[in-house]
């Protein structure tokens, strides 16, 4: 990306630009040093999917799942770009899962239900149904 400055790589400079010129830096980047840190770390786990268009693996979308178990987004506790980006890539995979293929990953739904309730966000895009209680037993 051509900048005044000079030319910033990678996506982690990009979204740190756009997010500052933007004013959405304390808000979107992260607030604390970890959530900051975390924020980076999960759009560079993100970028493959981006980049290749390619879905996520069962093995990944467990270990996606293990990571909201503490935290109400992939950073902390407020929304980063890192789950922005997230999202547009989980929706197709979470798009054409069955409920019981979703049932397998419940973290990473409850996180979904919630990301998906931004307007802005979603767009056009209809919402993902989920079910409320479990169906299966695994």
């Amino acid at each position: 990306m051509k900048l005044k400055t000079g030319n910033a790589y990678g996506l982690n400079a990009i979204m740190q630009y756009v997010c500052k010129q933007n004013g959405y830096s304390k808000k979107f980047l992260g607030r604390s040093p970890e959530e900051k840190a975390l924020t980076r770390q999960w759009l560079e786990y993100n970028l493959p999917f981006l980049v290749e268009n390619s879905y996520p693996t069962p093995t990944i979308l467990r270990e996606l799942d293990n990571a909201l178990l503490r935290f109400t987004f992939f950073s902390g506790n407020a929304v980063t770009v890192a789950d922005f980006f997230f999202y547009f890539s989980l929706y197709p995979v979470l798009k054409r899962s069955t409920c019981q293929e979703k049932e397998k990953y419940p973290n990473l739904c409850r996180w979904f239900r919630l990301i998906q309730e931004f307007n802005e966000l979603r767009g056009s895009r209809e919402k993902i149904l989920f079910s409320r209680t479990p169906l299966y037993i695994y």
